[in-house]
């Protein structure tokens, strides 16, 4: 992550030090403990831990069809089988630079889709990654990588896409033939989000698009919140029974009518009494979640939230900073923290069952890292929890206690999520190249 604030932060620390530290200062002996954290300390709830993650059934799914599963980004609990061989791997573009982070596939039974940072979207046969077809979303002018390498959904047999540029195209899923085409004024960020013939899409300046599916049209739009701070990265919007949940800059939440756009309630998820600069950094780039009567959030500042659906109120909160979209999977949410934990929470109630700490994890009072790894996940899936670092090296864990069961090699840098689909684990990683594992 860059922060555009880190080296005036650190300015002001000298300063501050300088200016407090005179000859006749008394220095007191003992250890010094840093009292000014991001994060408070977060308790394990006893019955909430002995109840076990309760994952529910298992989830044959033949379509992934957006992050998350679907527009709702709800996730579930997906069927995998263990341990895990790759099957094929093939190349569909360029390597994504630093300061951009690859975009995860999407899936139908049949093909795997991904775009790479040179505009190309290319399409893979699932059972032997033969390459189906390829297009290019847009020409680019210049050599220089967009934040994000793009993003898709897959919705009534077309594929909506943008590669991080002005462009989203509509293309059919077979064949990759296009059907529209729709130019925007700024680069766009999060989604596309399709389904029930609307396709939603937010821009740099957080600006919400919804588009008609059948021919691009722009139907509304909404404002978004621009902000001079900000976390590499977008929110994609949810949607479920005709209402979307936009996050994103400023840490504006806002539930509005998939319809028209008319606000239904909204709140923010900034941090209410700010300790550090971090903390004023309020940007969601982790994907919403809405899950029947609840919509789940969180933000880089360290709050994480579920609310009412329909009224909006408030039901728990914890202090966890997150720059990932949390997963639903039966009665427990599970969320990585920025500073590398998982954390499993029970849904109803926000009760703690477990929190595991990840290899590299950044101690809980330091406020920031030099060297922080970067988790991608969770995913729920063969009743294991899913989590992979940014130099491709996979962590599974039991998902009643928290405990490592595994490890795995994925051989590179990853900065999008793994999917999983007809049984098959699937990874977009920085160099470009997609693989399958079974």
């Amino acid at each position: 992550m860059i922060y555009r604030t880190w080296q005036m932060m650190i300015s002001c620390l000298l300063l501050v030090t300088l200016s407090a530290c005179g000859k006749n200062d008394v220095i007191l002996p003992g250890e010094r403990f840093a009292v000014l954290s991001s994060q408070t300390l977060l308790e394990i709830d006893e019955a909430a831990a002995s109840e076990g993650a309760q994952l529910g059934e298992v989830l044959p799914n033949i379509i992934y069809s957006q992050p998350g599963l679907v527009a709702s980004h709800r996730g579930g609990h997906l069927a995998l089988e263990w341990p895990l061989s790759r099957v094929w791997s093939v190349s569909i573009g360029t390597s994504a630079d630093l300061g951009t982070l690859m975009a995860s596939p999407i899936a139908n039974q049949d093909s795997v889709f991904g775009v790479t940072p040179d505009a190309q979207l290319t399409a893979v046969n699932l059972n032997d990654g033969s390459i189906r077809w390829r297009t290019e979303i847009e020409p680019r002018t210049d050599k220089t990588q967009p934040a994000v390498s793009g993003g898709l959904a897959l919705d009534n047999g077309q594929i909506f896409a943008h590669a991080g540029g002005n462009i989203l195209v509509a293309l059919n899923e077979d064949d990759g033939s296009p059907l529209w085409e729709m130019r925007f004024d700024l680069p766009l960020m999060g989604g596309p989000t399709a389904i029930d013939g609307r396709v939603a899409v937010t821009d740099l300046d957080g600006r919400l698009f919804v588009l008609s599916a059948s021919n691009g049209e722009i139907l509304w739009s909404r404002v978004g919140n621009p902000e001079a701070t900000r976390v590499l990265g977008a929110s994609s919007p949810a949607i479920h029974n005709n209402e979307l949940v936009l996050t994103g800059n400023d840490a504006e939440l806002s539930v509005l009518t998939l319809e028209r756009g008319e606000l239904l309630w909204g709140d923010d998820l900034s941090v209410r009494t700010p300790r550090t600069a971090l903390d004023n950094i309020n940007s969601i780039v982790a994907n919403p979640v809405y899950d029947g009567n609840m919509v789940l959030a969180g933000s880089m500042s360290g709050r994480f939230a579920a609310y009412n659906s329909q009224t909006g109120s408030l039901s728990w909160e914890i202090g966890v900073a997150t720059h990932q979209q949390p997963w639903v999977a039966g009665k427990t949410i599970f969320t990585v923290s920025a500073k590398g934990r998982v954390y499993a929470i029970r849904r109803q109630d926000g009760a703690l069952r477990w929190i595991s700490e990840l290899p590299g994890a950044v101690p809980l009072n330091l406020t920031v890292s030099d060297d922080a790894m970067r988790y991608v996940g969770p995913i729920v899936a063969g009743n294991r929890i899913i989590v992979i670092n940014q130099d491709g090296n996979g962590i599974f864990l039991d998902p009643d206690t928290g405990a490592i069961l595994d490890r795995q090699s994925f051989g590179t840098e990853q900065s999008g999520a793994p999917i999983v689909v007809s049984g098959v684990l699937i990874i977009l990683d920085d160099r470009g190249r997609l693989s399958a594992y079974r």
